[in-house]
């Protein structure tokens, strides 16, 4: 069994389990050990089953095969990273080229995230990366 971390924190954990006994077709259940979140998908044939969309949590995942034997539970968790923040602020009065353009300083900071950044104004995003 393993884990793929979401980039940002958002519910876009996802783990992946490989079955390796047992007679087909399987459930597979995934539960989260701290709240009431439960799925569970059947009728599977194949030995491999992906739960995505998962949150930050730790999670127990059994298998039932069709003979019903089920598995002790495996735990994997789910880790997402700080929310993403920053503090900006003008740090000089803007000026108007003569093509129309305003122009100014934006010193910013992240406070959380991984880098590079992308910065916006007004929902336009620039092609330019903050470092």
């Amino acid at each position: 069994m393993s884990a793929v971390q979401p980039n940002c924190n958002t519910d876009t954990g996802t783990i992946n389990v490989v079955i390796s006994n047992g007679t087909s077709p399987f459930s597979a259940t995934i539960s989260s050990t701290t709240g009431p979140y439960t799925s569970t998908q059947t009728g599977l044939t194949t030995n491999n089953v992906s739960f995505t969309g998962l949150a930050a949590d730790t999670y127990e995942v059994r298998i039932t095969d069709a003979n019903g034997c089920q598995t002790a539970a495996s735990t994997e968790t789910i880790t997402a990273p700080e929310a993403l923040s920053t503090t900006a602020s003008i740090s000089q009065a803007y000026t108007c080229t003569q093509q129309g353009v305003i122009t100014f300083a934006v010193p910013t900071t992240p406070n959380s995230g991984t880098s590079p950044y992308l910065y916006g104004i007004n929902g336009v995003f620039s092609n330019n990366p903050v470092k």
